[in-house]
This record gives structure tokens, C-alpha cells and sequence, in this order.
């Protein structure tokens, strides 16, 4: 039981991670794994892109936030896995 909660509380926190980043302008597909606290911290210092007038500024860092949120949800399932092969 207890090798389900972790797995099942990152994918709870990716959605809403994922929620967020969409609504600041990234891909939710790219965050939506990245369901650990550390994904709504990164997060919370990205920038809101929607807000961004000069395009070329907001693709950059559309590009960069999406690329961070890869990273990060890579970083999570690997965990993940990780935590549920020790049990």
C-alpha cells in the first residue's frame, strides 16, 4: 500500500503542476509529470510567457521553461521508479 502513495501523490501534484504551467504558458504534457514539491518550486520562478510583449522573449523563455519541466518529469518518473523497485 504504502508503494502506491508516493507514486499516486506525484501524479496528483504533476496534474496540478501541469495545470499551472499551462496557465503561465508552457506545455502541460512536458510538467505534467513532474509531480514532486520541486516541480511546483521551479515552477513559481518561471516566468508567466502570456504577459511577455516582444515574441522573441517569449519563445526563448517558453522554450526554456518547457525544456526545465522535460527535465524535471524525467527527473520524477526516475524517482519514482526508483522508489518502487526498493520495496
Amino acid at each position: 500500500m504504502d508503494a502506491l502513495v508516493i507514486p499516486v501523490l506525484f501524479i496528483v501534484i504533476g496534474i496540478i503542476t501541469a495545470f499551472l504551467a499551462s496557465r503561465k504558458g508552457y506545455n502541460f504534457l512536458l510538467w505534467v509529470f513532474c509531480g514532486a514539491p520541486f516541480g511546483l518550486i521551479i515552477l513559481a520562478f518561471l516566468p508567466n510567457t502570456k504577459t511577455q510583449q516582444i515574441e522573441e522573449k517569449r519563445q526563448s523563455a517558453i522554450k526554456r521553461g518547457n525544456v526545465i519541466g522535460a527535465i524535471a518529469s524525467v527527473f520524477s518518473i526516475v524517482f519514482t521508479i526508483m522508489t518502487l523497485l526498493q520495496k
